[in-house]
């Protein structure tokens, strides 16, 4: 009787260091899905909500890749091959006053339905994409820079390196 209830104790020490193995099991895997989406600048650095910032207006910039939040965006397609990128703040990313001109500004803007913060993704068939407007023009690194904090703005599409993103 002892020789049984001791292995009835080695099936319950089992049975809980299996529950619990899988309960750690479930843990990584909803911080897996937790994960957002990156979109990545042709210098490999990663699109960024400025400081993190909550702000309508808050500029678009981009930044060495940290793994923070202001670097989470999601896209949520609004059919017809029309994308909205939403903020890690469920705002919108935006072209700044619906204006048309090269150099406007992609900011951050509470979602509105406005065409300023619908875009499309234009796969260009090497892992990269470009970003239409709804100007019809591309969203692009000023400049082509590299640094940090440079701005993320509209520019007429060129086909240039600071054109080209990485949306995973």
């Amino acid at each position: 009787m002892r020789l049984h209830l001791g292995s009835r104790r080695l099936s319950v020490t089992v049975v809980l260091a299996a529950l619990l193995s899988l309960a750690g099991a479930v843990t990584t895997a909803q911080t897996a899905q937790a994960a957002a989406p990156q979109i990545l600048t042709f210098a490999n650095k990663c699109v960024d909500v400025r400081g993190a910032n909550t702000g309508d207006g808050t500029p678009i910039d981009e930044w060495t890749c940290n793994g923070t939040v202001a670097q989470n965006f999601t896209i949520v397609s609004l059919g017809s091959g029309l994308v909205s990128i939403r903020t890690f703040a469920n705002k919108c990313v935006d072209v700044s006053g619906g204006h048309t001109g090269d150099g406007t500004p992609i900011d951050e803007w509470t979602c509105n339905g406005t065409v300023s913060q619908q875009f499309s993704i234009v796969p260009l068939g090497n892992g990269f994409s470009t970003i239409r407007t709804f100007a019809n023009k591309c969203v692009d690194v000023r400049g082509a820079g590299t640094g940090d904090g440079t701005m993320i703005d509209e520019w007429t599409c060129n086909n240039t390196v600071a054109q080209t993103w990485h949306v995973n």
